[in-house]
């Protein structure tokens, strides 16, 4: 039995013996896998250090990275075109002309401000407005009566298209405007040919044609106005409007079909004979851009020479513009003075070309078709900031962005 039980113990003992090296041999192999996989992570992990040509970890980022890395955008119409992360800014073209006003790299404070995601113009696909553009907009000037702002575009895209006219961004495109405004220095400039050359020129309110070409031009492709300043327009004109409040939009509706309304806060047209397929809706939401980027909440609101500009920056690939805007302060005096053409023809190839800006050359402010040489009306208005306004006029100076034209 002794003998039984002995040999019995060395028979166990041999079993467990073999067994024993058998998972010895089974855990070594698992220590050489997760060796090799871990020689494999450390090498993959040295290279991709090697290739960053830092020494953090992929995943962690420097301070500041969201800045450095940002990709810059470019005017798109029909959405966002972002450049690619190893194009160049400096030798990015965005157009054809010689020098582009979307052309990013040439100015960090416009870089800054500028925002080319926002349409200038309202339409079905914007009809939706942020609730703090919505209430500031509201409160610009009274509004009489509530009205659902959504149903009232809904009636008014029924009767003109609502839908935004300018195409897609086109680096082979070199779309030419010129934005003409309504100031006395107009008068004896001779800037009528010139303004005339242009793809769009846009005009401001009024801004009677007839007997001013010479100096102010002849043709018109868009005109922005008010109900109370609206006038009937040539078929090939695109209407403008600029509305402060709901009544507006309830007018222009109105105007191009039953003639219902006939008074805002003052008489308007009851019809309005104009192209209405070519009627725009300034977007409000542009407007408070303009006053949140630029304006920087001077004022209670843009001057319509701001707005136009504004919307021209943002629509056009080159700007010439004769922003001539009376209510600009006299701090622009000095440019009240003839031209040569030499010095006439390097300003053609900047990008917003301004003639004839603020008060003529005995400081009068006052349109150019008026006589009123001496009046004094438009030097103050308690709406807009004028000192401000002019301060971004001559910055866009600076950034390359515009150019003043004297007038007289």
């Amino acid at each position: 039995m002794l003998t039984g039980g002995t040999s019995v113990e060395r028979g166990g003992r041999t079993a467990g013996a073999r067994a024993g090296g058998g998972g010895m041999r089974c855990s070594l192999r698992v220590w050489v896998l997760l060796g090799s996989l871990g020689l494999v992570f450390l090498t993959s992990l040295f290279f991709s250090i090697s290739l960053r040509g830092g020494v953090g970890l992929p995943y962690l980022e420097p301070p500041g990275w969201e800045k450095s890395s940002r990709v810059k955008l470019v005017p798109n119409y029909s959405g966002v075109h972002q450049l690619g992360p190893l194009e160049s800014t400096q030798q990015q073209k965005t157009c054809a002309c010689p020098r582009c006003v979307g052309d990013p790299g040439v100015s960090d404070w416009f870089d800054e401000n500028y925002n080319p995601d926002i349409s200038p113009v309202w339409t079905r696909d914007n009809i939706q407005l942020p609730s703090d553009v919505y209430y500031w907009w509201v409160m610009l000037q009274p509004q009489f009566k509530p009205h659902t702002i959504q149903q009232v575009l809904l009636r008014l895209f029924q009767v003109i298209p609502g839908r935004s006219p300018y195409g897609s961004w086109d680096p082979a495109r070199c779309l030419r405007c010129a934005v003409v405004g309504n100031s006395g220095n107009m008068r004896g400039a001779g800037y009528g040919p010139t303004i005339d050359s242009h793809n769009y020129i846009m005009r401001i309110n009024l801004a009677p044609t007839l007997g001013y070409e010479e100096d102010a031009g002849s043709h018109t492709t868009h005109h922005f106005m008010y109900p109370e300043s609206a006038k009937n327009l040539a078929a090939n004109v695109s209407f403008v409007l600029v509305p402060f409040k709901t009544l507006d939009l309830l007018w222009i509706t109105s105007a191009l079909s039953t003639g219902q309304i006939r008074f805002t806060y003052a008489p308007v047209k009851q019809f309005l004979r104009v192209d209405k397929d070519k009627v725009q809706i300034f977007n409000p939401a542009f407007f408070k851009y303009i006053h949140d980027r630029w304006t920087r909440h001077h004022g209670r609101y843009p001057s319509t020479g701001m707005l136009v500009l504004f919307f021209a920056l943002h629509v056009c690939d080159e700007v010439r513009t004769s922003l001539t805007h009376v209510h600009t302060n006299t701090q622009y005096r000095h440019v009240s003075r003839p031209v040569s053409l030499p010095v006439l023809k390097r300003y053609l190839v900047f990008q917003v070309n301004v003639f004839g800006f603020g008060a003529d050359g005995r400081g009068n402010w006052h349109h150019y078709w008026e006589q009123n040489r001496y009046s004094g009306e438009f030097r103050k208005t308690g709406v807009h900031d004028a000192d401000y306004e002019a301060l971004i006029i001559d910055s866009l100076v600076k950034a390359g962005k515009i150019t003043i034209f004297p007038g007289k």
